[in-house]
């Protein structure tokens, strides 16, 4: 429904009070109008938000009572908007007629009474008395805290675990026993091999595997990572449960198979006739389109690799008669794509779209298969040859370790890291291999675990860099100038108005929740695809303001994305701004969108460290280093230079136009972080990016 003159009226503030108290009394029935954004607002809300006076808030609930309670897609009431935005003279009128509001908590379990603690200045302060001042409140607040517990404690359980609580959460089987074939293997051989690798089975390869799971300790997978020392059953339910979710690297023959999907993607024109039919066009006619262009590439697989098959099944549409080739060769293109979240930008999208509607119950009838298929996982790789104990050795710490160029080391302490590596990798091969899983493809699952570490290094790591950066270089207490992060709203761009404190909590909660995105990310991955490409998961075609876009609910990637954020919020104890997390609305469509905008953090952090990085060794040409000196006082003043803005300019609320549908929402944070990315050529600094050797942020994502 589109804004009427009162949704109008109340955006203007306390000054429009005339027009407002008119139009209340001339037309009362526009108070039961939504809106036309994705919310649903009634004038109410909009009174609400922006702060009307006492006076016209009451007339407006005069003439219709049920606005109080009225509650937008998003679950904010009148009263969550009025405490969140500091207007006690709104929230008094509001709780005369709701007082019960005061504890009624919207989509993300916050009430009116959490909003106004998070309030920065007076005005927030007495909200909160007046609040806590309604009869019953403090008593229903802890009560309904205590259920919020229960719940969260319900929802942190992983999926599948039926078992005993007292087993702990995450908790999969504890490998400890040597499996059958490796205790056929000759006894003499294996104590010869033992004794060759002592060296790596001992406190080296458990305090590493200890280093490796405390960085894990906030997996959806894994929630007790607090003990310094972890126990040997730790360490295998550490790995049996990451396992689970690594994809197997690609075999020769499969790469091949990937080359050739990729090359037809590239040349298919699918995206461009189905997804360009307009919303009006008919069911039939689109399905039609559809099946045209899946067919196309389907015929164009099979003719490049049998050229005489290709030609049958043409004439007798006998797709299922190579169903197997078909899902091997998605497969694989998912699978890489899960392991490589940078690769495949201009075909995947293409590629998801085009199984959604290939696997859609229609379509599926009409093939004769289903053309989705489990990704292979080295867990599942191992349990299919009765070799999971391999996951439960120390030594595969050492293994699949990430020997990274580290200026602290030298090279000698290199080489001796890549030796014990590459023995660590022939020890476990000898040891574990057997008739069911061959030298070679034991290898394969130690490659695959090592390509998560790296994977991990370069995307997880940097987070934790700049976390330092942050409680090393920016005093908490008492900042000078040039650390100081205080915002403030309508000052280069930001919609946000923080203190320094204020801003150092919503910086440090930003990064730590990307971190723990990137700790997660293989797993958030497989349950997107999950939810994407789920035959009873259907999707409605909808403009968004961003064009056409398949708009699907993604409840696992949401309830997954729930559980990292209630982790990161119970380790840093508050949360400044929303928690609000957009997905499958008109804002993030869909889980596509999503993961792949949570796949780029690195591409903005990545480019600034490694410009960080390089300060030093530029410093020690004479005229930068006078540059240096004379524009910002230094090496190290340029460094805090860099990371101050950064601080101040990525989270500053910019991700959209208002408070609710991004700028401190949590996929909002990432959109702020990437107009600050925008804006880098107009910083006096710039400069220095480019002498570092930085050439862009590569943030674009093609859907084909």
């Amino acid at each position: 429904m589109p804004n009427n003159a009162l949704h109008a009226a109340f955006k203007g503030g306390a000054q429009a009070e005339p027009e407002q108290l008119r139009l209340i009394k001339e037309n009362p029935s526009l108070l039961e109008e939504d809106d036309d954004s994705w919310e649903g607002w009634l004038p109410v809300h909009h009174a609400s938000r922006w702060g009307s006076t006492g006076r016209a808030i009451r007339a407006a609930l005069e003439a219709y009572p049920d606005g109080a309670k009225a509650a937008s897609k998003g679950g904010y009431e009148p009263l969550h908007l009025s405490a969140m935005g500091g207007y006690i003279d709104v929230v008094e009128a509001l709780i005369e007629v709701y007082p019960e509001g005061v504890l009624k908590a919207d989509n993300n379990g916050r009430t009116p009474l959490d909003e106004a603690r998070e309030g920065s200045n007076p005005a927030h302060e007495a909200i909160v008395a007046k609040l806590l001042a309604v009869p019953g409140v403090e008593e229903a607040e802890e009560a309904q805290r205590q259920l919020r517990e229960a719940r969260l404690a319900e929802l942190m359980r992983p999926d599948g675990d039926d078992g005993d609580p007292a087993d702990g959460p995450g908790v999969g089987p504890v490998v400890g026993t040597p499996s059958t074939a490796a205790a056929a293997s000759d006894d003499d051989d294996e104590e010869e091999e033992e004794s060759e690798y002592s060296g790596f089975i001992g406190p080296a390869a458990r305090s590493l595997a200890s280093r490796m799971l405390r960085a894990a300790s906030n997996a959806l997978w894994w929630h007790d990572g607090s003990a310094d020392e972890s126990t040997k059953e730790d360490l295998a339910t550490f790995f049996v449960e990451r396992a689970k979710y690594i994809p197997l690297r690609l075999e020769l023959r499969e790469r091949k198979l990937l080359r050739l999907l990729e090359g037809v993607l590239h040349v298919s024109d699918y995206t461009d006739k189905v997804e360009s039919m307009g919303v009006g066009t008919k069911v039939t006619k689109r399905l039609q389109t559809a099946r045209r262009e899946l067919c196309s590439v389907l015929n164009g697989l099979l003719l490049a690799c049998d050229y005489e098959a290709g030609q049958a099944t043409m004439a007798d549409k006998s797709y299922s008669d190579y169903a197997e080739f078909f899902t091997e060769m998605f497969e694989v293109a998912r699978r890489y794509k899960v392991m490589n979240p940078e690769r495949m930008r201009d075909t995947y999208g293409k590629l998801v779209y085009l199984l959604q509607d290939a696997n859609a119950p229609q379509m599926q009838e009409e093939l004769g298969f289903s053309v989705v298929v489990p990704l292979r996982t080295v867990y599942a790789k191992l349990e299919e040859c009765d070799a999971l104990d391999l996951l439960s050795d120390e030594s595969i710490a050492v293994a699949t370790q990430i020997v990274a160029a580290d200026p602290s080391k030298s090279r000698s302490q290199i080489q001796r890291d890549i030796r014990a590596k590459e023995q660590a990798i022939e020890y476990l091969a000898r040891r574990y291999r057997s008739r069911k899983l061959p030298e070679e493809e034991l290898k394969q699952c130690l490659y695959s675990i090592g390509d998560n570490n790296a994977y991990l290094h370069q995307a997880r790591d940097p987070a934790d860099k700049f976390i330092t950066f942050l409680e090393d270089e920016f005093p908490l207490d008492d900042p000078s100038d040039a650390t100081s992060l205080a915002i403030v709203g309508g000052e280069g761009g930001a919609r946000l108005t923080h203190s320094h404190q204020r801003q150092y909590a919503f910086v440090l909660q930003s990064l730590t929740l990307w971190r723990a995105i990137a700790n997660d990310m293989f797993r958030l991955w497989c349950v997107a695809e999950e939810d994407l490409l789920r035959e009873d998961n259907g999707y409605e075609r909808r403009d968004t303001g961003q064009g056409l876009q398949r708009v699907q609910p993604a409840p696992r990637t949401s309830r997954a994305m729930h559980q990292l954020l209630h982790t990161t919020q119970t380790r840093l104890g508050a949360w400044v701004g929303s928690s609000l997390i957009h997905l499958g609305d008109s804002n993030v469509p869909n889980a596509l969108m999503f993961i792949d905008k949570y796949s780029q953090v690195e591409h903005i952090l990545n480019p600034i460290l490694s410009t960080l990085n390089a300060l030093d060794r530029l410093y020690k040409d004479a005229a930068l280093a006078k540059w240096m000196d004379t524009t910002f006082g230094g090496v190290h003043a340029l460094r805090v230079a860099i990371l101050q803005d950064f601080f101040r300019g990525a989270f500053d609320g910019s991700g959209a136009d208002n408070f609710f549908d991004a700028g401190s929402c949590i996929d909002g944070r990432l959109t702020s972080a990437w107009n600050w990315c925008s804006q880098l050529p107009s910083k006096p600094f710039y400069v220095v990016f480019k002498l570092a050797g930085f050439a862009s942020f590569d943030g674009q994502f093609a859907s084909g």
